[in-house]
């Protein structure tokens, strides 16, 4: 019986090399931190197919495990893609890098009436991402997109949400969260 050994646990091994190694110095003993990214739509508010709603920043070092979206009560059949813009400074109107990276056409009414809706978990199938892309950083995952990345460009992206379709005015206050559990990075 062979026993094999992914990179991160040594290279010395019998090793796959086709298993990539996240845990290396950057992330061994590291902290996984959660970051909560809460927006209120006032009531009222009218969309149109095409706006954005820039909810949160991260670094480009940044790992990212999970992503989950939810909200309260956005009207039915709202859908939304969920991607990656540069932040570009305080006015947050960077570029945008990925506009449907983590999720295409996410059904709102889906992420109103189930728990948190997983960007590497039961959203995959609508993403760019997998659930083996857990764990890479922003910028590898940006690279899986329409990036073309070989280094950390140390900059800041923002998480967006950009809406599909034309949904009505909303008739109450809406509360829209993503939560993303990362390991902070360089």
């Amino acid at each position: 019986m062979t026993t094999f050994y992914g990179s991160s646990i040594a290279a010395t091994y019998t090793s796959l090399d086709t298993i990539p190694g996240y845990a290396d110095a950057g992330t061994a003993g590291s902290r996984l931190r959660t970051a909560r990214f809460p927006v209120t739509v006032a009531s009222g508010r009218d969309f149109a197919s095409g706006d954005i709603i820039r909810m949160g920043t991260l670094r480009s070092g940044d790992r990212i495990v999970d992503i989950r979206l939810g909200n309260d009560q956005f009207p039915a059949s709202t859908t939304v893609d969920l991607g990656i813009y540069l932040t570009n400074g305080a006015a947050h109107g960077g570029a945008v890098v990925d506009a449907d990276l983590f999720g295409s056409a996410i059904d709102l009414n889906t992420a109103r009436t189930a728990a948190l809706v997983s960007v590497f978990g039961e959203n995959a199938a609508t993403s760019g991402v997998g659930a083996t892309d857990s764990g890479k950083t922003l910028w590898q995952l940006a690279d899986i997109g329409a990036a073309t990345l070989t280094a950390d460009p140390r900059v800041e992206y923002d998480l967006a949400l950009t809406l599909v379709g034309n949904p009505s005015a909303t008739g109450a206050d809406l509360d829209i969260v993503l939560i993303v559990d990362f390991i902070s990075g360089s």
